[in-house]
């Protein structure tokens, strides 16, 4: 009878899942995780929501969180935050978005998603900072053929883990970038240099750089490296001097190159 029972319960429809419930969700859908997770006709006895956790934060790493409920007959509840995205990182011809927190994920859905949401801060990068590789985060996959960051390494316990730093950059790095983005000149792109920092290309045909250290919120510090890279410019056009770019990393000593 015992028997009986649990091959009923392991193979009733009645305990075969036919819906799946997300809460959270704001420019994805319940279709997008579905056609990861594969849930649909399992068994409720044969899902573990801790695998389906995991597979949904190697599948979309824009998740900060993630929670997974089952419920009997057969429901399975998804409770997920989703990062807002503050930035788009444009390298090699793909673009990533980059939240608050430094994390990078693959772009989907519209970043803007209520009235109170800022459009995202655009920078070009040339290369990337130590430690970030934007080709990881739009790694493919089999998880149903959406983007993912693929695990590299094993744990302690023997669980394969996302790379460290691979999809990340300092906060400092956002908050320059929040910072300089609205300083830009029009119709220009803010350009990111590894060796330079931040800056972007003068109409005059040169690039600027003021590094990768501005202080966010302290319009003073991005004002002074204004006016020195000014005074700069205006020192070199009275020599008849045409520089390929300007460095303003350190305020106190501006320094100009002929060649980048």
């Amino acid at each position: 009878w015992m028997l009986a029972s649990l091959y009923f319960l392991w193979h009733s429809a009645t305990f075969r899942v036919n819906t799946v419930a997300a809460e959270g969700l704001q420019r994805l859908t319940v279709g997008d995780l579905n056609a990861v997770l594969g849930l649909f006709d399992h068994s409720i006895f044969t899902i573990d929501p801790a695998d389906v956790e995991e597979t949904l934060r190697l599948a979309f790493p824009e998740f900060s969180s993630i929670s997974v409920r089952l419920g009997l007959p057969a429901s399975v509840r998804i409770q997920v935050t989703e990062r807002q995205p503050v930035l788009a990182w444009l390298q090699d011809g793909s673009e990533v978005w980059i939240d608050a927190e430094g994390v990078a994920f693959p772009p989907r859905g519209n970043p803007i998603v209520d009235e109170n949401s800022q459009p995202l801060a655009r920078v070009e990068a040339r290369s990337a900072p130590d430690g970030f590789d934007p080709a990881v985060v739009l790694q493919s996959g089999g998880l149903g053929g959406l983007p993912y960051l693929v695990p590299q390494a094993v744990d302690a316990a023997g669980e394969m883990v996302l790379p460290d730093r691979l999809n990340k950059i300092d906060t400092s790095l956002v908050a320059s970038i929040l910072a300089l983005s609205p300083q830009v000149p029009a119709d220009t792109l803010l350009v990111y240099d590894a060796e330079h920092g931040l800056g972007w290309t003068d109409p005059h045909g040169w690039d600027v750089y003021f590094g990768s250290q501005i202080i966010a919120g302290v319009e003073s510090d991005m004002n002074s490296r204004l006016m020195v890279y000014q005074a700069l410019v205006e020192r070199l056009e009275a020599e008849g001097v045409q520089p390929a770019f300007i460095s303003v990393e350190f305020v106190h000593a501006p320094f100009y190159g002929m060649e980048r």
